[in-house]
């Protein structure tokens, strides 16, 4: 398994992280973009779901 592959698997930070570094991969590759990956979903989904919430409460009202 490559680092690329256990970078963006869904799991958790530091399994990723001991999987990497058992397999032979970066593990300070796959945590930086574990870490990514989860502020990138921490972030942006809040807002996005509000977004479509809204956006589709709208729809029914009208």
């Amino acid at each position: 398994m490559s680092t690329a592959n256990l970078s963006i698997a869904p799991g958790g930070l530091f399994e990723m992280v001991l999987t990497a570094s058992s397999v032979g991969g970066d593990p300070a590759i796959v945590s930086a973009l574990q870490l990514t990956r989860i502020l990138i979903i921490v972030v942006f989904v809040p807002p996005l779901l509000g977004w479509i919430l809204r956006k589709g409460k709208a729809r029914s009202t009208d």
